[in-house]
């Protein structure tokens, strides 16, 4: 009999039973993505810093900035501030400028959102 019988298979946590159902302790269960994927890796906030901080003196220049709210796995999550925040081009500029800039520095980089 398996050890996650009556868990779901993507649960975050799993009570671990002994015979007589006398919970012994909890541990965490990987979902179901984490399993199938073998080459999981996570960009890291230092190496999108490191992009940004190349692109943010093009961006000042024309009175606006960019901020880099959150990482989550392979996408990162950005602010626009400034003339950018309310710029008809902010769209191209995010996704032709930063987004490939981001995606030649880093290869496991995987997508741009704005907040």
């Amino acid at each position: 009999m398996s050890l996650f019988a009556g868990f779901p298979a993507d649960a975050a946590v799993a009570h671990l039973l002994l015979p007589g159902s006398r919970q012994i302790g909890t541990f965490e269960v990987p979902s179901r993505k984490l399993l199938a994927r073998k080459d999981v890796s996570m960009i890291s906030r230092e190496s999108v810093e490191g992009v940004l901080q190349r692109i943010r003196p093009f961006m000042q220049a024309d009175g606006g900035d960019i901020q880099l709210v959150a990482i989550e796995g392979n996408m990162a999550r950005v602010r626009l501030s400034g003339m950018c925040a309310g710029c008809p081009s902010a769209h191209m500029t995010l996704y032709l400028g930063v987004e490939s800039a981001l995606r030649d520095e880093i290869h496991e980089f995987e997508r741009l959102e704005v907040v």
